[in-house]
């Protein structure tokens, strides 16, 4: 399997440290650029299909990366976003103060038992079921979705054990595996293509 994970470009919300989940606001113009910068370091891996969360900010990244691999996207469902029930749309300081924790972020399993709130373990079997739908595809597939969902593609390709990778607007990672064996791994943050 030759799989490639990138973030959507930066929208408004993320901008302003708000936490989206399945909002579904556009990218903004520094998004957008950010695509952009993105499809052109894409290019070296040769991409055979994408697939995107069918959240606009994933779909909009993933339209500017086609328009320049000559390809057609396809949404999947899978790739979509944690739903954050009654934080989507709260800064993390606005979380931290309604729930008593600590410290938060998208993996935070605190959360799990307030109402409309997805489940972690649910992020993850999603992930699971994504890659394994992949993993029998020939080519190399780029798909286009959150940080929620990468972190937990993150835990299964690599190993939970692997630190936390956070990735920015447009980060991405490239996993070539061989039975399920991860023969080359590579976390690209959108700094390191910037020229």
């Amino acid at each position: 399997m030759k799989l490639i994970l990138l973030r959507h470009g930066q929208t408004d919300q993320n901008r302003s440290d708000r936490w989206q989940g399945v909002q579904d606001p556009d990218l903004n113009e520094v998004g957008l650029r950010q695509a952009e910068l993105a499809s052109a370091a894409l290019r070296k891996y040769g991409i055979s299909r994408i697939l995107s969360s069918p959240l606009k900010r994933a779909k909009q990244t993933a339209a500017i990366v086609a328009r320049e691999a000559g390809l057609t996207v396809r949404e999947d469902p899978r790739l979509v976003e944690r739903n954050l029930g009654p934080f989507e749309g709260l800064t993390t300081h606005e979380i931290l103060r309604i729930t008593g924790l600590r410290s938060f972020s998208i993996t935070s399993r605190e959360i799990d038992a307030y109402a409309g709130v997805e489940k972690w373990s649910q992020v993850v079997e999603r992930s699971r079921s994504f890659i394994g739908s992949v993993s029998v595809l020939d080519g190399v597939t780029l798909a286009v979705t959150h940080g929620g969902f990468m972190q937990a593609a993150v835990d299964i390709l690599l190993g939970d054990g692997h630190s936390p990778v956070r990735f920015g607007n447009c980060g991405y990672l490239y996993v070539h595996t061989v039975d399920s064996l991860v023969l080359e791994h590579e976390v690209v943050r959108l700094e390191e293509y910037v020229h």
